[in-house]
């Protein structure tokens, strides 16, 4: 899995492959699904999935957070040992003082 980090405190993501505007929050927030986008989690609600298409973030939230000690950068980690190179997470965050961020998992497929 390739890793991408991104420092843009909010506005547009867009699909990398067909360009799908996935997310939009001006005016209004909007989410919009593509077949290359599989998951979509933050650091805020770190463990409920915006969407999460095959399970991917899920069955590794639920095998290494039994004891609830998981923390992002041990899932990243993670993910990265288990996914194949068509896999790439792009997370984007916003600067101090918020500092939250969002991560995207695409699937570099045609």
């Amino acid at each position: 899995m390739w890793y991408v980090e991104i420092c843009e405190p909010g506005g547009q993501i867009f699909c990398p492959i067909c360009g799908t505007k996935n997310i939009q929050t001006d005016p209004d927030f909007k989410l919009t699904e593509c077949k290359h986008l599989e998951s979509i989690t933050t650091s805020l609600a770190f463990g409920e999935f915006e969407i999460d298409k095959n399970g991917i973030f899920e069955e590794v939230f639920t095998k290494y957070n039994v004891d609830h000690s998981l923390e992002i950068e041990e899932f990243v980690k993670i993910l990265k040992q288990k996914l194949g190179n068509e896999f790439v997470l792009f997370e984007t965050f916003a600067p101090a003082p918020s500092g939250a961020s969002t991560y995207f998992l695409y699937r570099f497929t045609c």
